[in-house]
């Protein structure tokens, strides 16, 4: 498994986990650690995910200006 990926499920646990707590009689200093720690953890991931290069990238040929590669670009519709 990719490190994105462990790091991705880690975080969403870590967020449910969080969203549950709020349900259950959990003390208001731990949900206010786990709420304040939240945006960094969130920020985190992203930056590893976008980060991540395990998975090749096709470059651009000349004169193109975006494509996606699971997409034949004649296949596409232009408006």
């Amino acid at each position: 498994m990719k490190r994105s990926t462990k790091i991705s499920l880690a975080v969403t646990s870590f967020l449910l986990v969080y969203t549950i707590m709020c349900r259950l009689d959990v003390p208001v200093e731990v949900l206010s650690i786990m709420y304040l720690l939240s945006p960094f953890v969130v920020i985190w991931m992203a930056l590893v995910v976008l980060k991540d290069n395990s998975s090749p990238v096709k470059e651009l040929e000349k004169n193109e200006e975006w494509g996606y590669q699971d997409k034949n670009k004649n296949s596409l519709h232009t408006f």
